[in-house]
């Protein structure tokens, strides 16, 4: 009986009701995001569970034999552009699901991180031996993934990635906490605003201020 309350708790998790809000459609259709022929389409979108998406460090030693698992599982689909990244149904992660990848992700063997934010360290084209500015690093998926591209290409530990944060819980808590799993040497958290990073004075009344997520 507990067994099969539990499936049926699981099930109504998973079927929850679709939110609707008149205020936020109301506010998305005077901005014409899409066109009204498409507005049906674009809230059924939007409306939609997003995918689990988990990125296998493959830092570390074994992981092709975590890879293979998941590619013999067949509610797992490997992003085409990210290999060792891989996509979830949300109607398919159940409990079990849920609670392997879990204590996964707390022994660094894999990350949950969504398919876009997966997306800026493969255009950085990040190298060994760069030093990497991620002026809003927090939660640090990213900036974990850069040190990770990093050791990928070589052992050699040159690289230097300073983490900052505007948000002083998030880099002295959250951020430490997520980058010391990678244990590079390299690797700085900082506290600062990143719109007015670094504060460069070159003469009086002239600053020059340094946005962005920047490689060099």
């Amino acid at each position: 009986m507990a067994r099969h309350g539990a499936a049926r708790n699981t099930a109504a998790r998973r079927t929850a009701p679709v939110e609707t809000n008149s205020l936020f459609e109301e506010f998305y259709q005077k901005q014409q995001v899409v066109g009204e022929d498409s507005w049906d389409e674009f809230m059924t979108v939007l409306q939609k569970p997003m995918p689990v998406v988990v990125r296998l460090n493959r830092t570390k030693p074994h992981w092709q034999e975590l890879q293979v698992s998941f590619a013999m599982d067949v509610r797992w689909s490997e992003l085409p552009w990210f290999p060792g990244a891989w996509r979830c149904d949300a109607k398919d992660y159940d409990d079990s699901l849920r609670s392997q990848c879990s204590a996964l992700n707390k022994s660094y063997a894999l990350r949950f991180q969504e398919a876009a934010s997966l997306v800026p360290p493969l255009l950085l084209e990040v190298k060994s031996t760069d030093l990497l500015l991620d002026l809003c690093a927090a939660p640090g998926s990213k900036t974990l993934e850069c040190i990770e591209l990093m050791r990928e290409e070589s052992d050699s530990l040159e690289g230097v990635v300073i983490a900052n944060d505007a948000d002083a819980e998030r880099c002295f808590e959250l951020l430490p906490l997520i980058t010391r799993k990678a244990r590079h040497p390299g690797c700085a958290v900082v506290l600062g605003n990143g719109a007015k990073y670094p504060a460069q004075f070159w003469g009086p009344g002239d600053q020059l201020l340094q946005p962005g997520l920047v490689r060099g």
